[in-house]
């Protein structure tokens, strides 16, 4: 919003209102009304960023835990009981690499040709 362009809502308009009604400006109230806008403003749009922010998080985590839980199940079947460092790399790697993996396991021969940087051989 433009305050101090014309309208019901502008800075000029109030000021001319308030001089108009009471004979002289009364500034304060109106900057005071003014602040109070600006920060209710602020903090809707800082809690719709902090909202989109939060959920775009869950989301990632929620993406990567069926990852991992898919590809954990899958490995499994392919290959029995996997050791504590396959089971620690899946636990913290990102939903994309989890996806990689997952799609490598389908065609592998071996667990260590699925994770080959973990010396598993």
């Amino acid at each position: 919003m433009k305050i101090w362009a014309g309208g019901p809502n502008s800075l000029r308009d109030m000021i001319e209102n308030s001089q108009a009604k009471e004979g002289k400006a009364v500034i304060g109230p109106i900057v005071q009304e003014l602040i109070d806008r600006g920060k209710a403003q602020g903090l809707a749009q800082g809690l719709i960023k902090g909202e989109a922010k939060g959920l775009a998080k869950g989301l990632a985590r929620g993406e990567a835990k069926g990852l991992a839980g898919a590809l954990t199940r899958l490995l499994e079947h392919r290959f029995g009981t996997l050791p504590r460092a396959v089971r620690r790399w899946i636990t913290s790697a990102p939903a994309s690499e989890l996806d990689a993996r997952f799609t490598d396991s389908l065609d592998a021969k071996s667990l260590a040709e699925v994770l080959p940087e973990l010396d598993l051989d």
